[in-house]
């Protein structure tokens, strides 16, 4: 089972997707929540556009605040530059499908580029819940898994038909996008996201260091406690809940990867000490580090050698 496409994390904390080819930016694949930590990716945002299809399982949403419930046949558009990611409330599985589409890939005509401007660059349009209840969402539901089988066949051309229903999808978007509006509201929702996204940044970068409450503020130029306000609004946690998860995750990251001892893990991973390190740990995925990377080594050996699952 494929993983979701690995991505650098630079100082503006915006995600830059590695592509199999950085002359077709584009990237498809197939996976399941179980591959990641807890059965959840990390919150991110990045240029591309996003497109999920549910094949099996559910899974919830989660879009700059809003959540959302996707079942089997469903999937998500997710524009362009939101705060996003996908877990599992339950523990349960999800086997899914993930694409991320480069804007530049539709480029290359002034007008065309005009047109599609207007999708990812809409204000008040972070996404799209898509279900077979509308016809026209129905119609790219059915567009996705073509994509899958197209990119995974890799047939002759194959780059002209995933470019062509790419412009398939974005042409039922555009006709169906929705008013812009320009009050006070949505101003100050985007202030409210901007300041969030520079105080995720700090944490994404400097999570390794001593990191206070007071300086994950100052990067949002707000205070403590509009920052605690901003944080539950939108994440539904404290800064420093979501500085211990951004550190847990890197921690499993190490532990998949490297050899490294606990301690050693623990000081890049931004913890004080490795008893504090396993402590939250365990709270965090019901099991110590190292009973972690060892059930990710046995599940990786079952994944690259067929017979030691069928033991």
């Amino acid at each position: 089972m494929e993983n979701c496409p690995k991505v650098m994390r630079p100082d503006t904390g915006q995600e830059t997707v590695q592509y199999d080819s950085a002359a077709f930016p584009l990237y498809i694949v197939r996976s399941d929540l179980r591959s990641f930590p807890n059965c959840s990716a990390d919150c991110h945002w990045h240029e591309d556009l996003e497109f999920i299809y549910i094949w099996e399982g559910c899974m919830t949403y989660y879009v700059n605040g809003s959540l959302v419930q996707l079942s089997p046949g469903e999937g998500i558009f997710v524009n362009a530059h939101q705060m996003h990611y996908g877990f599992s409330g339950n523990g349960e599985d999800c086997l899914f499908l993930c694409t991320l589409l480069n804007p530049a890939l539709l480029s290359g005509n002034t007008y065309l580029e005009h047109l599609v401007r207007q999708v990812t660059e809409h204000p008040q349009w972070s996404f799209v819940h898509l279900t077979s209840e509308t016809p026209w969402q129905r119609e790219v539901l059915t567009l996705l898994p073509e994509l899958y089988n197209c990119y995974v066949r890799k047939d002759s051309g194959f780059e002209l038909m995933l470019e062509a229903t790419y412009f398939q999808i974005i042409a039922r978007l555009y006709s169906h996008r929705p008013p812009v509006y320009t009050g006070r509201r949505e101003s100050v929702a985007n202030n409210q996201l901007t300041a969030l996204k520079a105080m995720l940044t700090v944490i994404q970068s400097r999570y390794a260091e001593p990191l206070s409450l007071a300086e994950i503020a100052r990067a949002g130029h707000l205070s403590v406690s509009a920052c605690c306000r901003l944080f539950q609004k939108y994440l539904s946690r404290t800064p420093i809940e979501f500085l211990t998860e951004v550190r847990l995750n890197q921690s499993c990251t190490l532990l998949e990867s490297s050899e490294l001892s606990m301690t050693q893990i623990a000081a890049q991973s931004g913890f004080c000490n490795s008893s504090y390190f396993s402590e939250r740990f365990r709270r965090q995925y019901s099991c110590s580090p190292s009973e972690y990377r060892k059930r990710w080594a046995l599940s990786d050996r079952r994944q690259t050698d067929p017979q030691t699952s069928e033991q």
